[in-house]
């Protein structure tokens, strides 16, 4: 039998946690490539205890990133899918596919220091090769081969 103490380190997830880190460490299924159209909608996703939102950018890429906005936690899930990434509705803060903040059209000229830590919260999102139908898959340490 498990003492409280080994039970809540197993059990919590987090990102904080160290199961969490743990986790994070593997692959993990989240939606099969065919529920993400490139350029189409989003689709909300709750993982190890995290808010994400998974899309495919117009240019086919996959993207797995934090759902809410890291300037005024406007959801991503209400945003504008674009060529690489997703776009704010509430500022249009433009966000790549692993991220990184891209643009900040309400800002004055900015140095990339600052766009850096602007990046919202994001995970590698790749498709298996061969598989079929390719599952998206969650990781935040590897990256595991390219979109096919």
């Amino acid at each position: 039998m498990l003492s409280r103490e080994d039970n809540e380190l197993l059990m919590r997830t987090g990102a904080d946690t160290p199961m969490g880190g743990l986790l994070r460490q593997y692959w993990i299924p989240v939606v099969t490539s065919g529920e993400l159209v490139a350029g189409g909608r989003v689709k909300r996703v709750k993982l190890l205890g995290e808010r994400l939102i998974a899309f495919r950018g117009k240019n086919g890429r996959p993207g797995l990133i934090g759902e809410f906005c890291p300037h005024r936690l406007a959801s991503l899930y209400f945003g504008r899918v674009e060529d690489a990434g997703m776009r704010c509705v509430y500022h249009g803060w433009a966000f790549a596919a692993d991220g990184r903040c891209l643009e900040m059209p309400n800002e004055p000229r900015l140095s990339s220091r600052v766009l850096a830590r602007a990046a919202g919260r994001a995970a590698p999102a790749a498709t298996a090769p061969g598989a079929a139908p390719c599952p998206v898959v969650y990781s935040a340490l590897t990256s595991w081969g390219e979109d096919s």
